[in-house]
């Protein structure tokens, strides 16, 4: 299908629909008005939308669109799938019967006719699916822009819905890049619907081929590599993410260096190589790739550059609030670290930026909320303590209850527990906690303020609280990263020197 008048079988398969459909129904499903659709269907120029829409809004089979092939509409493809099986089965068996041949009896005239009438329709079949490749792949490459461009929107159910009728044209298509795009797309959507495994596995084949043509390395494959990495970072461990950012960015040559998905993956390998303890290093990286980023990535990548600042001592809260976009991320950055230095400053600072940042409803269902309340209530002392205590009694998880442990409710009631003094049930959720840190090594990698808080509260607790093992690796854990340059947890730990607790 082009911009030239549609052959005589296409505008008899028009003709079909328009039988099928009322013209107005064509209209309003696909987009166009009835004006075209009337011409469209008379014989005048089809362009490649208009077949893109009948696929994606009227359900029609492309693969009939394209060739006559099949049955009219989608939903009616599994009524044509016996007849498509009895073909199949047709070729296998004619391709067995070669298969048993002896050699000593290929001389034999029936044998030499099958071969050669077999032979004969291999090579139409070749031809015809050089026919359909060649119609299908701007139809392809049409929808797959639509399904990038429904993503670009957030519109995750027109992208799945596109991704539909792309899978129906896939398989007539041998183009290599567009299948390589199709599966990236496809992990894509399955990452956002939070099939993470599904979408990891796909993720990792579109990575491995890219990389393997490490000679086409292109803005594209930037991108992959870095979705890729995103996805490693957020489900299993954060160092082989890190690999991955940083093979990505080897394969850039210059004028790939230039670009701003180039920016965006140099930029995210310093946000890791932060997390990871070289803090001046990754900020550096971060602080020289933020300004080349795209407007979207650039607002949580400002909230990652102050984090990282927070961390190094190098803004307190307070000021770090006014610089932090107001979204999610930031709120989330200004709690933890509020709890981490258990500052009453910061606690009020984290509580007046989380109220611009979500709804009444939302900080009504916020247990972090409830914690930087709860904690401040502490300092204030009398009747808001009274209601902490209460608040500790009751809620607070029982170590060792919980099928799937908490372990940000571990560190912060035990954080609670040791400002209100009841140091039995602090060590107790805090051993908890450490546990937790222990069996998922990617939780104390990845945020560091929850483990930095573990560890803080543990040597804050008197000696005879905590067990002796503990302690000790608490004290290695602080004396590690403050060497490392997370300054803001030494400052932490003076800080709270003289406060109850």
């Amino acid at each position: 299908m082009d911009d030239a008048a549609p052959s005589v079988s296409l505008q008899k398969r028009l003709v079909f629909l328009r039988q099928r459909f009322a013209q107005a129904e064509i209209a309003r499903k696909t987009g166009f008005s009835r004006n075209n659709v009337s011409r469209y269907m008379r014989g005048t120029r089809v362009p490649l939308d208009f077949g893109s829409a009948l696929v994606t809004g009227l359900g029609v089979n492309p693969a009939w669109l394209l060739s006559g092939a099949g049955t009219a509409l989608l939903a009616d493809v599994t009524a044509d799938t016996g007849q498509m099986a009895g073909n199949l089965l047709e070729l296998v068996e004619a391709m067995d019967a070669v298969a048993q041949m002896r050699l000593g009896s290929l001389a034999g005239k029936e044998h030499a006719k099958m071969l050669r009438e077999l032979n004969e329709a291999l090579l139409r079949h070749e031809a015809l699916r050089s026919k359909l490749n060649a119609r299908s792949r701007e139809i392809f490459r049409q929808l797959l822009a639509d399904v990038r461009a429904a993503l670009g929107r957030m519109d995750l159910r027109r992208a799945v819905e596109l991704l539909k009728a792309a899978e129906q044209v896939s398989r007539l298509s041998d183009d290599e890049e567009l299948m390589l795009d199709f599966k990236a797309l496809q992990a894509h959507v399955l990452f956002m619907q939070r099939h993470d495994d599904e979408a990891l596995k796909l993720q990792r084949q579109v990575f491995m081929r890219t990389v393997l043509r490490a000679e086409s390395f292109n803005e594209e494959s930037c991108a992959q590599v870095l979705r890729f990495a995103l996805m490693l970072n957020e489900h299993t461990d954060g160092d082989d993410a890190l690999r991955v950012a940083r093979a990505g960015i080897a394969l850039c040559d210059q004028n790939l260096r230039k670009t701003q998905i180039f920016a965006e993956l140099s930029f995210f390998a310093g946000n890791l190589l932060a997390l990871r303890g070289d803090l001046h290093k990754g900020l550096a990286i971060m602080q020289r790739y933020l300004p080349l980023a795209g407007e979207r990535r650039a607002l949580v990548g400002r909230t990652f550059v102050v984090r990282t600042q927070l961390l190094a001592g190098l803004m307190d809260l307070p000021t770090a609030c006014t610089a932090m976009p107001p979204i999610p991320p930031g709120g989330e950055v200004a709690a933890r670290f509020a709890m981490l230095t258990e500052n009453p400053r910061d606690l009020e600072a984290a509580l007046k930026f989380a109220s611009n940042v979500y709804s009444k409803d939302e900080l009504g269902d916020s247990k972090v909320k409830r914690h930087l309340d709860n904690l401040l209530a502490v300092s204030r002392g009398g009747q808001p303590r009274v209601k902490a205590a209460a608040y500790f009694s009751k809620e607070r998880p029982e170590p060792g209850a919980r099928a799937f442990p908490d372990v940000f409710d571990y560190a912060y009631f035990g954080q609670l527990g040791k400002a209100l003094g009841e140091h039995a049930a602090s060590a107790a959720l805090l051993g908890e906690a450490h546990a937790c840190l222990l069996k998922y090594p990617r939780l104390r990698r990845a945020d560091f303020m929850i483990a930095g808080t573990t560890y803080r509260t543990v040597m804050q607790l008197p000696e005879s609280a905590m067990p002796p093992a503990l302690r000790k690796y608490a004290a290695k854990f602080i004396e590690r990263h403050v060497r490392k340059g997370f300054l803001a947890l030494a400052q932490a730990i003076s800080d709270a020197k003289g406060r109850p607790g």
